[in-house]
């Protein structure tokens, strides 16, 4: 399950009044199912599903004169539902150390109604086992390979599967 944050660029740049980004946090929720294959002890590697709720998906912003005051405010109005929605396949590949790994993925959007970001994505980061399967992730998802579309934390869950030992032994009979 991932969690973050986003600021999007405002879409009023033209106006004297406008700042560059809207001074707004929209949320970004996701969940992403992986199955990986171990091919040795340092490196997995697989293709994913992701789902992900965007709120900035849509938004846009208007200043506004404030009657009471007259002073300028920025209102923010969120897109339709169907533009913050996501769902992408990627692939991703872990490169396994003693106590952390690296994570990697491209992935495309396959369903996105958003035209502000690209369906290419790209994702870096690392993950950190707490106890037994549950572990975290912080990382980056980007696109263009230098766009950061944002930073992101994430709680997983390892199920596990059959060891290379097995595996080798199933295969041998």
């Amino acid at each position: 399950m991932t969690f973050s944050s986003r600021q999007i660029e405002n879409n009023l740049r033209d106006t004297p009044l406008a700042p560059k980004y809207i001074d707004y946090r929209f949320r970004v929720l996701g969940f992403c199912y992986a199955p990986m294959f171990v091919s040795n002890y340092w490196f997995r590697y697989g293709a994913g599903v992701d789902f992900v709720y965007d709120e900035s998906g849509g938004a846009t912003s208007i200043m506004t004169l404030n009657s009471a005051d007259n002073l300028y405010c920025e209102r923010i109005t969120l897109g339709e539902p169907k533009e913050r929605f996501n769902v992408g396949l990627s692939a991703k590949g872990e490169i396994v150390m003693p106590h952390f790994s690296f994570i990697g993925g491209l992935g495309y959007n396959v369903l996105q109604e958003n035209e502000k970001d690209s369906c290419f994505y790209q994702i870096l980061g690392v993950k950190i086992h707490f106890y037994e399967n549950i572990f975290g992730t912080f990382g980056i998802r980007s696109t263009h390979f230098t766009k950061a579309q944002f930073f992101y934390w994430n709680v997983g869950y390892t199920i596990k599967g059959r060891s290379l030992e097995e595996n080798s032994s199933k295969n041998s009979m």
